[in-house]
């Protein structure tokens, strides 16, 4: 984003009221389109605030940041949302999917529109061959007739599975037990009707896949890691502001209430305080136990086997999602001499 990027720059000019401002805007920006309940927007919402965690450190990194404007930018963050928009989001495309379900059955049209196909099974990729279409033709003329209503009652059911799941966790700080609950209750909904096999066989398409709307339970998972990311940066700054006012970082976070938190934070994973530990030189150790619900000790270690795709501190593949620290001159070395031995 072209705001954080500003951000940085300002950073480097020594500006950290102009960066801190850039920062606020942004979580300002977030924090308006919050109902705009649809879940595009909502995954939108998560990149943006995923940027402004890295423009955050950034300015954390800063030693001329005064404490009036850290405090700017921490109660912009807590003044984030993410799991009551997504509640309203699925709500808001449940209804679209009567509406889309509905307008399917009764336009050849708009169902070619949706799947690809025509209702007279003249699809795009069947244009002179007479089984595809006579495949084709089948399959739109079943869908309508009968297999849509099982697809969207199974549609209905898997947004109330995930609607209840939400509301759950915004009582209940242990997400991952109800996001797995969830997971395991959603892959019993298996859509399916007389003679599936045969027509599947038969490669006769019945738009489940086209049908299906899974986006929306990974949308949460999306969203417990950034609330998890939340956290930790609110935590973060509140650390920053407490070391700038005692000159020493706090042995436990129940230090940090009720001056610089209102309370400690939880992690979202297991709903247990965040992890925290004061490594006596200055540095700490602050961390959620992400993706796979263990507690590695802070161990930022990312699984290869996973083939992550970066290094991001948050990465999916990370034992434990650990805020970093900045580097030392010799990890620092080891970086560059690693990147330029891959470039080579």
């Amino acid at each position: 984003m072209s705001i954080v990027a500003a951000s940085t720059f300002e950073l480097h000019n020594g500006d950290t009221a102009s960066a801190t401002t850039n920062l606020c805007t942004l979580l300002h920006l977030i924090k308006a389109n919050e109902d705009e309940c649809i879940i595009i927007s909502d995954l939108v919402r998560i990149a943006m605030a995923a940027i402004c965690v890295s423009g955050t450190w950034d300015l954390l990194q800063a030693t001329n940041v005064p404490d009036a404007q850290l405090v700017s930018l921490q109660n912009s963050w807590a003044s984030l949302e993410f799991v009551r928009p997504l509640a309203n989001a699925i709500l808001m495309e449940r209804a679209m999917n009567t509406v889309t379900f509905e307008r399917a059955r009764s336009s050849s049209s708009y169902l070619g529109s949706v799947t690809g196909f025509s209702g007279s099974g003249s699809g795009s990729g069947s244009a002179g061959n007479p089984l595809d279409q006579l495949k084709q033709g089948m399959g739109t003329t079943l869908w309508r007739a009968s297999w849509s209503y099982s697809q969207e009652l199974d549609s209905f059911r898997s947004d109330q599975i995930i609607l209840t799941s939400l509301r759950t966790m915004q009582t209940n700080q242990n997400w991952k037990t109800n996001y797995d609950t969830m997971q395991a209750q959603l892959s019993k909904i298996q859509f399916t009707y007389p003679g599936k096999a045969l027509f599947q066989k038969l490669e006769i398409p019945d738009f489940s896949e086209v049908f299906n709307n899974g986006y929306a339970g990974a949308a949460l998972l999306k969203n417990i890691r950034i609330e998890a990311a939340r956290r930790i940066v609110i935590t973060a700054i509140a650390l920053k502001r407490y070391q700038l006012r005692h000159e020493h970082l706090p042995d436990g976070l129940t230090e940090l209430t009720p001056d610089f938190l209102p309370a400690v934070p939880f992690d979202p994973i297991d709903g247990n305080p965040l992890r925290y530990h004061n490594n006596g030189d200055g540095t700490y150790l602050l961390y959620s136990i992400g993706d796979d619900g263990v507690d590695n000790g802070g161990d930022a270690t990312i699984d290869t086997t996973g083939k992550p795709a970066n290094y991001y501190w948050q990465n999916a593949h990370s034992r434990d999602w650990v805020w970093p620290q900045p580097g030392t001159a010799a990890e620092i070395k080891r970086y560059w001499d690693e990147t330029a031995a891959a470039a080579k």
